[in-house]
């Protein structure tokens, strides 16, 4: 009955005041709400009891939970950062990232930040959609590209080509070009 109580009191509380606060304000309603119980019980007892002094145990306990329960969620480890998909399907691969994604024949090359180079048995398409936390983008039918890996585009006649910092250039396709536009990387 009193967790029921306790839950409907939960909700009063307005979402958008801080820690602190919550604390407080959770800690004053176990103190209305179990004061009176641990009054009844000392009077059952045969101790004489105090009203101001039952209330302001309850409350000290009650901060003192929330104050440690706070602390301990503060002090847990921050949780590790998503990673794409498609690294379940590579080896260990440390803390190295994909630079980018290229078909051949039936495979992906995979190029890692770290110099090494994996082939996959999987379509591009596939291999593409399973990046899904790395902002990138294809620039031509055969290449995927991590954004934060671009250089740069070099402009030689009428081809454009986009530079990596690793030092790979790959070709950009018509059909991708908007691509790099969007990306601030070419002029309309």
């Amino acid at each position: 009955m009193l967790a029921i109580l306790f839950r409907g009191c939960l909700r009063l509380i307005p979402r958008d005041i801080s820690q602190g606060q919550e604390t407080v304000l959770v800690s004053a309603l176990l103190g209305m709400l179990y004061a009176p119980l641990i009054y009844l019980w000392l009077a059952s007892l045969g101790m004489p009891p105090n009203p101001v002094y039952t209330t302001t145990l309850v409350v000290a306990s009650a901060l003192m939970v929330s104050s440690l329960r706070q602390a301990i969620t503060e002090t847990s480890p921050a949780p590790m950062p998503r990673r794409d998909r498609f690294y379940d399907r590579l080896p260990n691969v440390g803390d190295a990232h994909v630079i980018r994604l290229s078909s051949a024949d039936h495979h992906v090359m995979v190029r890692l930040s770290d110099g090494q180079s994996l082939r996959l048995r999987m379509r591009l398409r596939d291999a593409v959609a399973e990046m899904d936390e790395t902002r990138g983008f294809c620039v031509h039918r055969s290449h995927w590209v991590a954004l934060r890996d671009i250089k740069g585009v070099q402009i030689s006649g009428a081809r454009e080509r986009v530079v990596l910092y690793s030092g790979d250039t790959l070709p950009v396709g018509p059909k991708y070009r908007p691509n790099l536009v969007n990306a601030g990387f070419l002029p309309d």
